[in-house]
């Protein structure tokens, strides 16, 4: 079989819809492009339940615990794993805020980071290029920052279809800056058909959200209604007629009166002292009650969506306490599928970091991307101490584990909350790794 350029190069294509490098995936054209980032940051910024259930993901993501894994124990690993190692506490950001700015991918589809390097040179220059809280002479991670979405103006593709970068343009400035797929970290909530922005897990819950809004709409205007009562004007019959300027100038105005009635510290209503050659008013208006009657009840129409849009994320477990229905057992398991749906968006920003960002930092320094070492997401929910105890004491019983060694020790310790084994070089596994000189100074953001 030959194996030329035609073997190696590729036939088809992934059949992602682009134009000019602008994605056109989303069939509803109100979710497309720019609209439908705002239509997305609106549900995000808007809805009481959306907003509960990002910032509950949010919090939960920033306080795992990550630690780095050599690749194998020689030194030379275990020293390049130290360095990887120090790279979240020196940056002008903390590591926290870069995980929750990657997790905007989740509203918006995606979330792109360039890649800002430094030479460490010690905490005392004065160029944010080489300020480090270490002197080692290394290149690491001087920032990575997040390229807002809503700035995003198109992406470029390479004759295959992959991604050779996205072009940006900031709003202060207008004008169109080009980042290189180099320079980048591109995390997304699915990479179907190679598509850069990704697909955001708000999108199933949309329609759910768009007719839920427009109930809250009509529930606070019959509210008000219910409060102020429905306003009812008698005007003379030519004026409805409105068959000159005058008349129809008059009609709209009554009918600007009737919609703007409202019943608070500035309500003023001023009308025509007119009337007829029997004395009666011309003009007139009148509050009807409603009588607080509805025929549908707009509140289970509404816990009825948020449910809806809860499942769509696997959420709906946050509404149990709130409705008092359903067992522990049932939230239970509901909040395992939904640490099980966050794990697996961590182990994306965990494979992004261990494809792109370290195999390039090492080739900078000189080192072998293939002996990279890897960043390794810690649990989600912490493990219940009583069922752990519970459980070892019972495998030991029966002999199917013979507790004993370092690892069994560092692993019950982790799990109940105790200090770290005393090492034998009298350091603990988070002290500063060597070459350190003492605090940074402020960096810039």
């Amino acid at each position: 079989m030959a194996t030329g350029k035609r073997f190696y190069g590729e036939a088809g294509v992934s059949g992602l819809t682009q134009y000019g490098g602008r994605v056109s995936e989303e069939w509803l054209r109100r979710l497309q492009g720019d609209r439908g980032r705002r239509v997305y940051r609106e549900m995000a910024d808007n809805d009481a339940l959306i907003g509960a259930i990002l910032f509950a993901v949010e919090m939960l993501l920033r306080n795992v615990d990550w630690h780095i894994e050599p690749y194998d124990e020689s030194p030379d690993r275990v020293d390049e794993a130290e360095f990887v190692s120090t790279l979240r506490d020196d940056m002008s950001h903390t590591w926290e805020d870069f995980i929750s700015e990657c997790l905007t991918m989740l509203a918006y589809g995606f979330s792109a980071h360039e890649i800002v390097y430094k030479r460490r040179d010690g905490p005392r220059q004065a160029d944010p290029t080489r300020r480090s809280r270490f002197d080692d002479g290394r290149i690491g991670w001087r920032k990575l920052p997040l390229r807002s979405q809503d700035t995003v103006d198109r992406w470029e593709f390479d004759d295959d279809g992959g991604i050779r970068g996205l072009w940006q343009i900031p709003p202060t400035t207008g004008a169109a800056a080009f980042i290189p797929v180099e320079k980048l970290l591109l995390f997304r909530t699915t990479s179907r058909k190679n598509n850069p922005e990704g697909r955001s897990v708000l999108r199933n819950a949309f329609v759910t959200w768009y007719h839920k809004t427009r109930i809250q709409d009509f529930e606070s205007i019959g509210v008000e209604r219910d409060l102020a009562g429905l306003p009812l004007i008698y005007v003379p019959p030519e004026v409805l007629a409105a068959n000159d300027a005058d008349s129809r100038a008059a009609l709209a105005e009554y009918k600007r009166i009737g919609q703007n009635i409202r019943t608070d510290e500035q309500a003023c209503i001023v009308l025509p002292s007119m009337f007829n050659d029997n004395g009666d008013r011309l003009v007139e208006l009148v509050l009807l009650g409603t009588g607080s009657r509805r025929m549908f009840d707009t509140s289970k129409i509404i816990e009825r969506k948020d449910r809806e849009m809860a499942m769509t994320i696997m959420a709906d477990f946050i509404l149990l306490g709130h409705q008092k229905v359903g067992s522990f057992a049932l939230s239970s398991d509901k909040t395992e599928l939904f640490a099980t749906a966050l794990g697996a968006w961590l182990k994306e920003i965990a494979a992004v970091l261990n494809r792109h960002a370290l195999p390039r930092l090492y080739d900078l320094n000189g080192w072998d991307p293939g002996l990279a070492a890897t960043f390794v997401p810690g649990d989600i929910e912490k493990q219940d101490v009583a069922a752990f105890a519970e459980g070892l004491s019972k495998l030991s019983m029966s002999g199917f584990v013979t507790p004993g060694g370092e690892a069994d020790e560092d692993r019950v310790r982790e799990v109940m909350g105790l200090p770290e084994r005393p090492r034998d070089d009298g350091l603990g596994a988070g002290d500063a790794a060597a070459g350190a000189t003492g605090p940074a100074e402020e960096a810039e953001l």
